[in-house]
């Protein structure tokens, strides 16, 4: 029996989201401090008193220490400057449908979208398996640009699965606190594999951090984001 869902947790994102956000303010202290110390080591080189050498040498050497200083608080700087964007994206993820490459292009407006989904995952997993709904995690989330190999599921088995999440929220709102925001992106996706199913284009689930794209990144991939 489905019943109003409540819950405790502040967010439903998926377990390795947490792990990510945790380890990319790792990595950007350890920058930090090391670009911070380096910084620091050298120019405490440049400053030193260099007399017991000749002059010409103790110039040298003190300058040698002062060029590295400036280019290591350079770089310190740069990391400065780029590390709240770094540890912004790391923290906005969503589920986003990813589409094979092909002659066709799935039309529809997915990519920026797709965050509610991603704070309800494992809210929206519990609602599936009480409803006896297959999860959505069937169809993910494997990402080539992490050197993994990408399943790419029939579209008309997605449409079947996310149609059924989307119509039990409508039936039943109250299921999910945040039911308006999952529904909306709930038919985002449902439209483009409707488009999908039409154009016969093979698609999975992936998981994406940021709001951003390269053309590099779009490019490499086996698949597409962006309709």
């Amino acid at each position: 029996m489905l019943t109003t869902k409540t819950t405790s947790q502040r967010s439903g994102y998926p377990p390795q989201y947490w792990i990510n956000v945790q380890a990319t303010k790792r990595s950007s202290v350890r920058q930090m401090v090391f670009f911070g110390v380096v910084t620091l080591i050298l120019a405490t080189g440049g400053l030193a008193n260099w007399s017991w050498l000749p002059y010409r040498q103790a110039n040298l050497l003190s300058n040698m220490f002062l060029t590295g200083a400036s280019i290591a608080g350079a770089l310190f700087m740069l990391r400065l400057l780029t590390v709240l964007p770094s540890l912004r994206d790391s923290q906005v993820l969503a589920l986003l449908p990813y589409f094979k490459k092909g002659d066709v292009i799935v039309e529809g407006d997915t990519f920026l979208h797709g965050h509610a989904l991603a704070r309800n995952w494992l809210f929206i997993e519990a609602i599936c398996r009480d409803a006896g709904l297959d999860s959505l995690g069937r169809f993910g989330f494997a990402d080539d640009m992490r050197g993994e190999t990408v399943v790419w599921h029939d579209p008309l088995e997605g449409l079947a699965v996310f149609t059924a999440l989307l119509d039990l929220l409508h039936q039943n709102p109250a299921l999910l606190e945040d039911s308006a925001a999952v529904i909306a992106d709930l038919e985002r996706i449902v439209f483009r594999l409707q488009n999908a199913v039409a154009l016969r284009v093979p698609f999975c689930l992936l998981w994406r951090y940021g709001n951003t794209a390269s053309g590099y990144e779009m490019d490499m991939r086996q698949g597409y984001l962006i309709g």
